[in-house]
C-alpha cells in the first residue's frame, strides 16, 4: 500500500497568548501556593532528624552503607535512602518516625521492590531476633488510627537531637 502525502487545508490553528503573571480584567488569578503548616514543618523536622539517626547508625568505617535488604554497597549520602519496615504508607504515625522501624536501602529497594520486605523482613529477624518483626506488626495495630498533636512532634524532635 502506498502512503500519500497529507493534505494540507487551508484553515489555520489559532495559537493562543502567553499567559501573563497578572490576571486580565474579569479573569482569576493565578493559583497561590498554600503555606506549610506549623504541625507539616515539624513532620518534616523530624523525618530529616530520622534519616540523619538511621544513616549514622548503620554507616560503616569508610563511610559507605549496605542495603539492608540486598547487601549492595551504596557509596554517595545522595543514594542512601531510609527505608520503613512497614511502609509508611500502611504504617502508624509512631512507627513512621521510629528508629527500629528504620534501616538504609538502596533505591532499588526502597523505591523499585517498595522496600524489598520479604528481604528485610529476613535480615531483621536476624539482627533484632525472629519475634521482633512481629511485634512490630502489633504495635503497628494498636496505634493505627491515632493522632498527635504539634507537641508530640516537637518532643521526638527534641529527644532525637541528642542522639
Amino acid at each position: 500500500m502506498k502512503r500519500t502525502p497529507l493534505k494540507r487545508g487551508t484553515k489555520q490553528m489559532k495559537r493562543t497568548p502567553l499567559r501573563s503573571k497578572t490576571p486580565l480584567k474579569g479573569q482569576k488569578s493565578p493559583r497561590k501556593r498554600r503555606k506549610r503548616s506549623e504541625l507539616q514543618k515539624a513532620k518534616d523536622r523530624l523525618w530529616e532528624e530520622c534519616k540523619r539517626i538511621t544513616r549514622l547508625r548503620y554507616v560503616k568505617h569508610d563511610g559507605t552503607w549496605d542495603c539492608f535488604s540486598c547487601g549492595k554497597n551504596i557509596d554517595e549520602p545522595a543514594k542512601a535512602q531510609t527505608g520503613h519496615f512497614i511502609p509508611s504508607s500502611t504504617c502508624s504515625v509512631e512507627l513512621r518516625y521510629d528508629l527500629q522501624n528504620l534501616r538504609v536501602q538502596c533505591y532499588n529497594c526502597n523505591i523499585n521492590k517498595s522496600g524489598n520486605w520479604v528481604e528485610y523482613e529476613k535480615h531483621l529477624k536476624t539482627e533484632m531476633g525472629e519475634n521482633f518483626p512481629q511485634k512490630l506488626k502489633d504495635r503497628n495495630e494498636t496505634t493505627k488510627g491515632l493522632s498527635y498533636r504539634i507537641d508530640w512532634y516537637e518532643m521526638y524532635i527534641k529527644n532525637y537531637k541528642e542522639i
